[in-house]
């Protein structure tokens, strides 16, 4: 039953939201302009639209000439390298030797501090930059996944463990969502963004393949007591790459004007 109370708090809020909160000033700006166009301009739009769209490879061929794009398109997917742990959490809690009841504590409680750090880093991302934020998360989340880890392993109150977890993923999360839509979205040309995004998309489920197959093999090598060292040392060297070379590769982009970004300004 506890189970269903996050469930019924974000369909309230959902529902809340629908009602109290207005469209966007940009979503209603191109909203009216639409309907003040008439049928042949329309039409001309959408044709001009379709000369400008381009498919997937091409969008690839943008993102591998361009330094910017290129290095955040490596560093998702060097960071979708280290997802796996993400989903099995259970599974290494009960190898650890964690009872039934302890293990629900843990996941009754995970996803209230998951929220809560998600709710926080907000604030981080626009106050410190890009950049800055995602090493705060990224070291945050280090630390949360550590303790969740050994934790488990030593058998340590579960609520505390849920706290560990539920604040590894708010961290976690925050930098994935920070790499792949923050800076991609500000780093790509205004008209060919949605394709770019989809390419980098692509290549983050790709990273995400491979961890799983990582953590297959290597399961089949150390068998389901090692699995919780497999996923702690699968996930903790590839998110420490993915921010060392973001740091060292990416620039910040906090602050661009996501309207004036153009193609031949990031072919470089």
């Amino acid at each position: 039953m506890i189970l269903l109370i996050p469930i019924i708090i974000a369909f309230i809020v959902g529902i809340l939201s629908y009602v109290t909160i207005d469209e966007t000033p940009v979503f209603l700006e191109r909203r009216i302009n639409y309907l003040r166009t008439s049928d042949d301009e329309r039409k001309t739009e959408v044709i001009e639209k379709k000369k400008k769209s381009i498919k997937t490879f091409d969008a690839f061929k943008i993102i591998f000439k361009n330094k910017q794009l290129r290095w955040i398109t490596i560093c998702a997917f060097i960071f979708a390298m280290s997802t796996a742990i993400t989903g099995v959490y259970e599974p290494i809690m009960t190898t650890f030797g964690m009872s039934t009841t302890e293990v629900t504590k843990v996941i009754a409680i995970f996803p209230l501090c998951n929220a809560l750090i998600t709710c926080c880093t907000g604030f981080f991302i626009d106050k410190l930059g890009r950049k800055k934020a995602i090493v705060l998360m990224g070291s945050f989340g280090a630390i949360m996944v550590s303790l969740f880890i050994f934790g488990s392993f030593l058998h340590w109150n579960p609520y505390l463990i849920g706290i560990f977890y539920g604040s590894f993923l708010g961290g976690y999360w925050q930098v994935s969502d920070t790499i792949c839509i923050y800076i991609a979205t500000e780093s790509s040309p205004t008209d060919l963004r949605a394709s770019i995004l989809g390419a980098l998309s692509l290549m983050f489920g790709l990273g995400g393949g491979l961890s799983l197959v990582i953590k297959a093999l290597g399961g089949i090598i150390v068998g389901n007591a090692g699995l919780g060292w497999l996923s702690y040392l699968t996930c903790l060297p590839f998110l420490t790459l993915s921010i060392i070379l973001l740091m060292i590769k990416v620039k910040e982009t906090a602050g661009v004007d996501l309207n004036n970004i153009h193609l031949e300004e990031t072919v470089k």
